[in-house]
C-alpha cells in the first residue's frame, strides 16, 4: 500500500505538475493572445486615429475650400452686379442721348412744319387778298359798266363829262368810269 500509496503520491505530484504545466502553458497561452488581442486593438486604435485626423484634416481642408470657394462667389457677384449697374447706367445714358436725339429732330421737324404752315398760310392770305382786290375790283366795274344807271346818276356823269371841254379828255374819263382804263394817281 505504500507502494500504492507512493505512486499515488507520484502520479499526483506528477499530475500536479503536469496540471501546472497545463495550467502554465493555458496562461502563457491567454496572457499571449490577450498581448496580441491588446496589439492588434492597439494598431486598429491607432489606425482609426489616424483614419480620424485624416477625415478631421480633410473636414478643415473641405471646410477651408468651401470658404474659398464663398468668397471667390461672393466677390464675383459684387464684381458682376458692379458691371450690371454699370451696364444700366451706360443704357440709361444711351436712351436719354437717343430720346434727345429724338426729340431734337421732332423739334427740327416741328419747326420745319410750323415753316411750311407759315408760308402756306401767308400764301393763301396773299391769295385771299388779291381775290379779294380783284373781287372789289370787278365789283366796281360791274357797277360803272351796269346800264341803265340811274338817271341821278346819268345827270351827274353827263354835267361832269358836259365841264371837260378837250373830247380827248373828256373820252379819257368816261374809260376811266367804266373801268376800261387804269389810272394811276400818284
Amino acid at each position: 500500500m505504500k507502494r500504492v500509496w507512493n505512486w499515488c503520491k507520484k502520479n499526483l505530484k506528477n499530475d500536479k505538475k503536469t496540471s501546472e504545466n497545463a495550467i502554465e502553458k493555458i496562461r502563457e497561452e491567454s496572457v499571449r493572445n490577450l498581448a496580441e488581442s491588446e496589439l492588434k486593438f492597439e494598431n486598429s486604435l491607432e489606425l482609426t486615429q489616424n483614419d480620424l485626423k485624416k477625415l478631421k484634416k480633410m473636414s478643415k481642408d473641405t471646410a477651408r475650400l468651401a470658404e474659398e470657394e464663398t468668397s471667390r462667389l461672393v466677390s464675383e457677384l459684387k464684381e458682376t452686379t458692379e458691371q450690371l449697374e454699370v451696364l444700366m447706367a451706360e443704357t440709361k445714358a444711351a436712351e436719354a442721348k437717343k430720346a434727345a436725339e429724338i426729340l431734337k429732330v421732332k423739334r427740327a421737324m416741328e419747326l420745319k412744319q410750323r415753316a411750311i404752315l407759315k408760308e402756306r398760310l401767308e400764301r393763301e392770305f396773299r391769295i385771299s387778298k388779291a381775290n379779294r382786290i380783284r373781287d372789289e375790283f370787278l365789283a366796281v366795274i360791274i357797277e360803272a359798266r351796269m346800264q341803265p344807271k340811274p338817271i341821278e346818276m346819268e345827270r351827274e356823269l353827263a354835267e361832269r363829262y358836259q365841264s371837260i371841254e378837250d373830247v380827248s379828255q373828256r373820252a379819257h374819263k368816261i374809260l376811266i368810269d367804266l373801268k376800261m382804263v387804269e389810272t394811276y394817281d400818284y
